[in-house]
This record gives structure tokens, sequence and C-alpha cells, in this order.
């Protein structure tokens, strides 16, 4: 277990990075959130490393980083979010465990939810509590890595130094030279923006989480 003094300094630089986070977002121009085309036709798969395998999806389907609903290249009109729906903290009352940056505000509408009420029902009166006030259990982290991304990225994979795998569907579970793929979007996202460098963007991975903000 980490040591609680280690944990604390680690959240701290968390909440500061996430204050950094905001002021920049605060300040960032909505139609610099959309994608070059130039950047979306590279998203495309390419040559197959395998013969009889699949491109690998997905491809950047939506352009507008801030679009809700897809744009088909700008010709529907659709709700915005704002550039801060792109990221967002995953805490507990104490701490603050991670960042977690979403591919879109589409996605972010999708996944991220705030002071979910079942939630905190579920951490407080769940499991061995068996629903009792004081017989709660133990804080456990709330969060957890995967092996693979979410739907729709869950086949979306890379070699080690963040190079796309093109693989087939049926025999990629359980092979050791790749890891989740990291949404093109995100890292579209924190290279423009100088946010991480190539090397930290590739050790990004998919979590599911509980928080709240």
């Amino acid at each position: 277990m980490e040591p609680l003094y280690n944990s604390l300094l680690r959240s701290e630089r968390n909440q500061r990075r996430f204050n950094d986070l905001w002021r920049l977002f605060e300040t960032i121009e909505p139609a610099s959130l959309i994608i070059p085309k130039d950047y979306q036709k590279g998203s495309y798969p390419g040559i197959l490393d395998a013969p009889l395998s699949y491109p690998t999806p997905p491809h950047i389907l939506e352009r507008n980083l801030l679009a809700q609903a897809v744009t088909l290249n700008g010709r529907l009109e659709v709700p915005m979010g704002h550039p801060r729906d792109l990221f967002c903290l995953v805490q507990d009352p104490d701490n603050v465990h991670e960042i977690i940056f979403l591919p879109s505000a589409r996605h972010a509408r999708q996944w991220v939810h705030n002071a979910d009420p079942v939630d905190y029902a579920f951490e407080m009166w769940g499991g061995a509590s068996d629903g009792k006030r004081g017989n709660e259990t133990p804080w456990t982290s709330v969060t957890k890595y995967l092996e693979t991304g979410h739907d729709v990225f869950a086949h979306l994979l890379m070699h080690a130094d963040g190079r796309r795998a093109e693989h087939d569907y049926w025999w990629v579970r359980g092979s050791n030279n790749m890891l989740p793929g990291v949404p093109e979007e995100i890292r579209w996202l924190l290279s423009t923006f100088k946010l991480l460098p190539a090397y930290a963007i590739s050790e990004i991975r998919p979590v599911i989480a509980q928080w709240w903000t």
C-alpha cells in the first residue's frame, strides 16, 4: 500500500495540474479545438501488419472536439460543449487520484456524471456494510485500469512506442506485445497544446472510475 504521505503529495500535485489545465482551457478559443482535415485523414488505418487482419477502428469521426453529436463535417448544427469538458478529476472526499482526458464533448456527455447520489450510496452502504451506516467498508481505489479501451475504442491498440497496431480482432486478447491505444482525439489535443510529451501520451491507459466533483 502506498504510504499516506506519498499519497497526499500525489493528490496535491494532481490538484495543481488540474488547476493549471482549468486556467488554460478557460482561455482556449473553441475554434482551435477543431482537428485539421489532414490529421483526420491520417487517422484512418493504413497497411495491415498481418494477412487477413482488419483495419483498427476507430478513426476520428468528428473533428470538432466540442460537438456533443456528429456534425457530419460541419453540415449539421449540434450543441457544443465547453473546452473544460475534455478533462475531469477522479477524487474521493480526501484525495485527488487522477486526471482523466476525454476524447470529445460527445464522449464526456456519455461518460461523465457529477455528484451522483447513486455512486455515493454505493460506496457508503454497498458491499460488506449490509446497508447499515457505521459498517462501511474501508475506502478503496476509485480507479481501475483496463486491458482494453471502452467501446468504441475496445479494438484500438498500439505498440509500446505508441505506433498504431493493426490486428485481427480474434487474436488480440492476451497478446503481450500490444497495449490499449490512445484515442487520436486525445493524442491530438495533448500534443497540439504541448500538455504532455509523446512518450507520456503513449503511457495513458483507459480506466473506469467513481468520483465526486
